[in-house]
């Protein structure tokens, strides 16, 4: 057989398929790993904080107003407290700044968390150490409450900068109510009927 670059032929002239496909498979192997590299790549860039604003006065008054909210709730009388971003981000801010350390070394951290708010939208931010390695993860979508408990509507998702297909995100969500530890985290108080944003705050009715 003649040779020539990387094409065989045979007696009759016709290509060696056994080394077009042995090429082929290896043209293939080399750009799954490619894709796969840069997949890695954008898994591991962590997405930059959104600019928020945070004030500790403005979560302590926020959570008395839940207080008084939960009180008149107690004695009978629906309340309905409505926050704003700062509010939310203040509160949030407060309760990552108490987190207690217990000495032990967890699998993974939360770093930071931040929400925006926009129309019925919430975006939530987060930033988590996993095994000494920083990751980003951002969730878009609309909050609901569900026979007791708070369910959330994913639009949109990525890890790092890497999206996640929404049909991921959603049968992901979904198998976590399945779940009896995660579907007890999400269960509302007694006492609360609904959380919602609208028009750009968190709704939090209370009965």
């Amino acid at each position: 057989m003649a040779e020539s670059g990387i094409t065989v032929k045979s007696k009759t002239g016709r290509p060696s398929w056994r080394r077009i496909l042995l090429l082929s498979a290896a043209l293939v192997a080399v750009v799954a790993v490619l894709f796969l590299a840069c997949g890695f790549l954008l898994l591991l860039r962590v997405t930059p904080a959104p600019v928020v604003h945070t004030d500790p006065a403005i979560a302590d008054k926020f959570a008395e107003e839940l207080k008084l909210a939960e009180a008149a709730a107690g004695n009978g009388q629906p309340a309905v407290v409505r926050a704003d971003e700062t509010e939310i981000n203040s509160i949030l801010a407060n309760y990552l700044d108490a987190a207690p350390a217990d000495g032990s070394k967890p699998q993974a951290t939360v770093r930071d968390m931040k929400l925006n708010l926009a129309g019925d939208q919430l975006r939530l931010y987060v930033r988590l150490n996993v095994q000494n390695r920083d990751l980003s993860l951002v969730l878009q979508g609309k909050l609901r409450t569900e026979d007791g408990y708070l369910r959330f509507e994913p639009e949109s998702g990525k890890i790092g900068d890497l999206p996640i297909p929404r049909s991921w995100l959603r049968r992901t969500l979904n198998q976590m109510m399945e779940n009896a530890e995660s579907r007890q985290a999400l269960r509302l108080p007694a006492n609360l009927s609904d959380v919602q944003v609208r028009d750009g705050k968190v709704v939090v009715v209370y009965h």
